[in-house]
C-alpha cells in the first residue's frame, strides 16, 4: 500500500487522532458539514479526527472500512467479490 493513504491513529499534542483517506469529494464534504473532521494537509483525500470527539464508533469503523477499501490489494478486493458471490449463490 505504498504511498497511498489508509489509517493511522497517533497522539498529537496530548490528542488522540484517527487519520484516513477517503475519496477526495467525501473527505472534503466532512470537512465542509462536520467540524470534528479536519483536512489532513498532506493528501486531499484524508480527514483527521480527534478521537475525543467520536460520537459513534460505528460511524468510525464504517469511514475506516470505506478507507480500506479504496487502497486493498488487487488480490484482495478479486477475493473479496468471489466471496460475496459465493455467498448469493448460495441463497
Amino acid at each position: 500500500m505504498k504511498g497511498k493513504l489508509f489509517a493511522t491513529c497517533e497522539d498529537e499534542g496530548g490528542r488522540c487522532e484517527i487519520t484516513f483517506g477517503l475519496e477526495p469529494t467525501q473527505a472534503a464534504a466532512l470537512v465542509a458539514s462536520d467540524p470534528r473532521f479536519q483536512p489532513y494537509p498532506r493528501d486531499r483525500r484524508g480527514v483527521i479526527l480527534d478521537a475525543a470527539q467520536v460520537t459513534s464508533w460505528s460511524e468510525v469503523k464504517a469511514l475506516v472500512l470505506k478507507s480500506y477499501e479504496l487502497v486493498k490489494p488487487r488480490s484482495a478486493k478479486k477475493a473479496g467479490s468471489q466471496s460475496t458471490s459465493r455467498r448469493a449463490a448460495r441463497r
